[in-house]
């Protein structure tokens, strides 16, 4: 069950797609909501120390406080009528950029939220990646302009025996034992002892089954597309309003010269995706 829930904040319009998103999960869960707006504190660096006198940086301080400040007061504005436990939470940081200290907080709580991205250089692409590979818990990913939701009633989930997706299924249990309809896919599956088995998704399927969730197992072919191109079809056609992925089965190293299903979901789902790791 979902009791924690964390926001890292980015000061930017996706603040609010993320944030509701938030609130309304929290809502269905009674689960406590902690936005996390981080100050980093610029810190003179090689021949700057020398350069720049310190009354500089306490100004540049002023400056970054001032901002952090800004955006915890308009999210505590933003949280005060909502009917759920919530904090918004402030932290400095002069070594450690947002993401890491996201991070750090992220291991202490059930899920984390975060914002699809919308160009190749933003925040949230860092964000989604450290906290996928370094937090230990789930990441939910909301593409951008999407309608935040408190329930998902149809839910696919990407299956494959990896620890990744292994992984999912668990974190993405709360979700799954409330969804009307669970469809869980095999893309081009490889049938033999070290991968499928003989009955592709069978076994996964039958231990959700105990947990209380009816699931369908339906084996899809690539047909010539790539795999994240392949789940994605599936949930546009099923209408689905949720994916359940692993996330980061190979390198992100080699996911990010070679591009991968996570890389791909990332950039181009257009529904939410859960992803653990």
């Amino acid at each position: 069950m979902y009791k924690d829930i964390l926001v890292p904040l980015a000061n930017a319009a996706v603040d609010d797609l993320t944030l509701a998103t938030g609130i309304e999960l929290a809502r269905a869960y009674d689960a406590h909501l902690t936005a996390l707006v981080t100050v980093s504190l610029s810190i003179p660096i090689g021949f700057e120390m020398t350069t720049f006198p310190a009354d500089v940086y306490e100004r540049l301080h002023e400056v970054e406080r001032a901002r952090g400040e800004g955006l915890a007061q308009k999210t505590r504005e933003r949280l005060r009528p909502e009917d759920i436990s919530w904090e918004v939470r402030s932290v400095e940081s002069p070594m450690l950029p947002s993401f890491d200290v996201a991070v750090m907080h992220a291991r202490h709580a059930d899920l984390t939220i975060v914002p699809g991205a919308v160009d190749r250089a933003d925040y949230a692409s860092s964000t989604f990646a450290d906290l996928l590979t370094g937090s230990g818990r789930p990441v939910l990913v909301v593409p951008p302009k999407h309608k935040a939701q408190s329930t998902f009633r149809q839910v696919v989930v990407a299956w494959q025996p990896t620890r990744e997706a292994t992984r999912a299924v668990h974190d993405a249990l709360p979700i799954l034992q409330r969804a009307a309809r669970v469809d869980v896919i095999v893309v081009d599956p490889k049938v033999d002892d070290s991968h499928h088995g003989e009955e592709p998704g069978a076994d996964i399927a039958t231990h959700l089954a105990r947990h209380g969730v009816h699931a369908n197992v339906v084996s899809i072919p690539s047909m010539g597309t790539t795999t994240e191109q392949a789940i994605m079809r599936f949930v546009g056609e099923s209408g689905a309003d949720l994916l359940v992925a692993g996330g980061y089965s190979h390198s992100r190293l080699r996911e990010h010269v070679f591009g991968g299903v996570t890389r791909g979901l990332f950039w181009q789902s257009p529904t939410p995706v859960l992803f653990s790791h």
